[in-house]
């Protein structure tokens, strides 16, 4: 009996050095992109202030966004905005839709979101033109 005990031991100190501990897997964690946003300045056209215009590019994805404010008295029934991205010497470099699809209240405001999959770093200048219904 003495000498299984012994063998048991002897036997279990053998499995336990031939099996291989499984260690935790290694998770790679990618920082953060430099995130560079290209501001505009306000325009208004017609009874229409477009505020806030930017890009926001990061990881090879830009995003434009803008505000725009109805600023007259009356409703503005608005389909989209055209928005003109060009170089610093006027050259087009792009043409977005802005999808507003309804009535901009008095005094009220809607935002522009529109993503593309290209870095812009050359767009200097922005134009705008309003499509209604």
């Amino acid at each position: 009996m003495k000498n299984k005990l012994i063998l048991l031991f002897m036997l279990l100190i053998l499995i336990t050095g031939c099996v291989k501990k499984v260690e935790n897997p290694k998770i790679e964690i990618k920082k953060n992109q430099a995130v560079k946003t290209i501001s505009f300045d306000d325009k208004k056209i017609e009874n229409l202030e477009i505020k806030d215009a930017k890009i926001t590019e990061s990881d090879g994805i830009s995003v434009f966004t803008a505000n725009v404010f109805n600023v007259s008295q009356n409703e503005e029934n608005i389909e989209s905005v055209i928005i003109k991205l060009k170089d610093k010497d006027n050259n087009d470099l792009i043409s977005l839709i802005g999808y507003i699809g309804g009535t901009i209240k008095s005094n009220d405001h809607k935002q522009i979101i529109s993503n593309l999959d290209l870095i812009l770093d050359d767009v200097e200048i922005v134009e705008y033109e309003i499509e209604r219904f």
